[in-house]
């Protein structure tokens, strides 16, 4: 099992709970991290702060997707 874990300093890391092997996903926040959520499968891990940004990051890799035309699709989708 993988927890996603995110504190007031936003950073965010990975927990996997069976080997208790912590990975510090990014520190690209400027401010605290309110919410974490990786998807269904497994794929992309998204981030909210209250600096005002989302990133969006490859679950395999640890880096960050270039969000432009992803989070547009994504809100096109909501709306």
């Amino acid at each position: 099992m993988i927890m996603c874990m995110y504190c007031y300093q936003g950073n965010v890391g990975i927990l996997d709970i069976s080997t208790r092997n912590y990975t510090t996903v990014m520190r690209s926040h400027v401010g605290r991290v309110l919410s974490a959520s990786v998807d269904s499968q497994r794929r992309h891990i998204a981030t909210v702060s209250d600096d005002r940004t989302i990133r969006i990051w490859d679950f395999d890799t640890l880096q960050q997707v270039p969000t432009t035309g992803y989070l547009y699709n994504l809100l096109s989708a909501l709306v």
